[in-house]
């Protein structure tokens, strides 16, 4: 079975989220990031679910999540790339607020 690579942005849901997926076969983390006053997260989830089944999965356990400007979930084509772009925090001299983590138990 295929391990997909997702990334996944929420404005909002992150206590929802979090708990599903405290419980859920994923293992991955999650970074604040605060933009012009606009607070959201970006997660890197990895798991055996295709994006498009996650994207319903994710919309029925946060169900205020509403069409593409309050969430979205891609498969990563460059893993270092969106790695990166995670980890930059919010201003040049400051750390990345990394909220929740969760290490493999995928098998």
């Amino acid at each position: 079975m295929a391990l997909y690579k997702l990334a996944v942005r929420t404005d909002n849901s992150f206590d929802e989220i979090r708990h599903w997926l405290e419980g859920y076969d994923a293992s991955g983390w999650c970074v604040r990031e605060v933009a012009e006053e606009n607070e959201h997260w970006h997660w890197f989830i990895e798991t055996k679910t295709k994006p498009q089944s996650f994207r319903v999965l994710i919309k029925r356990h946060a169900p205020e999540l509403r069409g593409n400007g309050s969430y979205s979930v891609a498969e990563v084509r460059d893993e270092d790339k969106y790695l990166r772009y995670m980890a930059k925090g919010d201003g040049p001299d400051l750390m990345c607020e990394v909220y929740w983590t969760k290490g493999p138990s995928l098998s």
